[in-house]
């Protein structure tokens, strides 16, 4: 009768050696650290973006001041302060082309722009009264401001350079503090008090559910990139679901400490960024909900959208108390590299070693008389 392989203290120990040195590499594996900083306002930061090529970053203060940011360099490059004296600029977003900024102040202001020659200047400047914005998106063939106004009753469609509004529905149901724009389709998708999720086509006005009335309240929502996946935020987990089908794929429960009030897609939809009240910022795995990073970091509360990805998923950019900063997964610190590589070669030998344990042991037992290995 054959027996199992039998193995010698020598390899059982180089085994457990083996063992603790590859805990001991995953645990200095490059993890997501800050690699640029923007700091220079006075103030609680309410807005921040990347411009479309990623070369620069716009942030909005309650110091009254926007600024343009070198996305490499971190270096200031424009300050737009002069034109709102005492109204507090809350809202700032790159228009397309990435020439003109449209920023909207606290009173209602909306201005207009041209950052990309050497000096700034105004392109235009208009009203827009209890209006507040949730992004740029294409309607009707446009690109387009949208908002909703002081009640949440209505959503309205605004062009960004004269401040006419284009469109306006009113919403389906009460909205709690939970909406998204679909990239790139023109639609509205919005959680409700009831607990279904809606969607409205903002060229036609048309609505539809996603998800039916009685279902647990969403304090965020996120639509991916490309239209097919919607994130709900609920008590302490995900909820992700199918625009297609209009069915859940996956739930990631009790993988936050509370409801975020933040969520969004990176560009590939395999990974959902959050952002609670404790100021964490917590970036979960689509497949599975491997947590797969989470940081304190003294992020600000404000209603804009405060989380982007770049367009490779690998950066994301977080605003601070008094700016704002760029986290990215790569190489860690160097001497962290150093010890990477330590750790490496240390396990690339133990494994080494106990091949040539195993087989030694192999041949040993097999030698020995009465004894079949």
């Amino acid at each position: 009768m054959k027996l199992l392989p039998r193995f010698s203290l020598r390899t059982l120990v180089v085994f457990l050696l083996l063992v603790t040195a590859g805990m001991g590499l995953l645990c200095v594996w490059p993890a997501w650290r800050v690699v640029q900083s923007f700091e220079g306002h006075t103030n609680l930061v309410t807005s921040v973006s990347f411009s479309p090529d990623r070369a620069q970053v716009l942030s909005a203060g309650r110091d009254g001041a926007v600024r343009v940011w070198d996305a490499s360099t971190g270096a200031q490059l424009h300050r737009l302060a002069p034109l709102y004296c005492h109204r507090a600029p809350f809202w700032a977003r790159y228009l397309a082309g990435g020439e003109e900024v449209a920023i909207l102040t606290n009173d209602g202001v909306l201005a207009v722009w041209r950052v990309g020659a050497d000096r700034p200047e105004v392109v235009s400047s208009s009203r827009l009264d209890e209006f507040h914005p949730l992004g740029l998106e294409v309607v009707g063939g446009a690109e387009s401001l949208v908002g909703l106004d002081a009640s949440g009753t209505r959503i309205a469609v605004v062009d960004p350079r004269s401040g006419r509004r284009l469109r306006s529905f009113p919403l389906p149901r009460v909205l709690r503090a939970a909406y998204a724009l679909v990239p790139g389709s023109g639609d509205f998708v919005a959680a409700t008090a009831d607990g279904s999720v809606v969607r409205l086509d903002l060229a036609t006005g048309e609505s539809d559910e996603l998800c039916p009335a009685g279902g647990p309240l969403a304090s965020a929502v996120a639509v991916s990139q490309d239209g097919r996946r919607l994130a709900l935020a609920v008590d302490d987990g995900v909820r992700i679901y199918d625009l297609d089908s209009r069915r859940q794929i996956a739930a990631l429960p009790g993988c936050l400490k509370e409801s975020p009030y933040r969520i969004a897609f990176c560009p590939d939809g395999s990974r959902i960024i959050t952002f609670d009240g404790y100021r964490t910022a917590t970036i979960l795995r689509h497949r599975g909900g491997d947590l797969l990073w989470q940081a304190r970091a003294p992020l600000a509360h404000y209603g804009g959208e405060p989380i982007q990805f770049s367009p490779e998923g690998r950066s994301v950019l977080l605003p601070i108390v008094q700016g704002a900063q760029v986290w990215r997964r790569g190489r860690p610190e160097p001497w962290w590299g150093v010890f990477w590589l330590w750790e490496f070669w240390l396990t690339a030998a133990f494994a080494g070693l106990f091949v040539w344990s195993v087989v030694r042991d192999r041949r040993r037992f097999a030698a020995a008389p009465g004894v079949e290995a």
